[in-house]
């Protein structure tokens, strides 16, 4: 039997078309192949200050939750820890996330200390919530897990 040319360049675009479709379902997403390793940040979201929380009192009655957005409207999440008085934070970002925490101590001398955020995790932060933090954001990091 004798096969005619359009019916054989039909059947190869056919199965051309297929297979691209089939391979675009197993391909790892464009996002993940951008954001594999450290990331540099954006310069105009680089450093933040999260005003103190006022009171214990203020504290329960009212959310004092700071965001700081990183990606698109998610980022770090702090607030004061209750029952203790120091700063929780939350990553809500599926990277980590290592900031660098600026504050004064008792003594009013600026001090500060690095901070690595797991992907979505809570670090308590031993700073007393009545403190400013000044917090710079260092890298990102997508962990790949085998």
């Amino acid at each position: 039997m004798k096969a005619s040319f359009p019916c054989v360049f039909l059947t190869m675009l056919i199965s051309t078309f297929l297979a691209n479709r089939a391979i675009g379902r197993i391909a790892v997403p464009v996002e993940e192949l951008q954001h594999s390793g450290e990331v540099t940040p954006n310069l105009s979201t680089q450093a933040w200050v999260v005003a103190p929380a006022v009171s214990h009192f203020e504290a329960h009655c009212r959310d004092q939750q700071v965001v700081l957005s990183i990606i698109q409207g998610s980022g770090l999440v702090f607030f004061p820890h209750m029952p203790s008085t120091n700063w929780l934070a939350y990553n809500q970002l599926t990277r980590q996330v290592i900031v660098h925490i600026e504050f004064k101590n008792e003594a009013g001398q600026p001090t500060g200390d690095t901070h690595t955020f797991q992907p979505l995790s809570y670090k308590k932060i031993n700073v007393p919530f009545r403190t400013e933090l000044k917090v710079q954001l260092i890298s990102m990091k997508l962990i790949i897990e085998d």
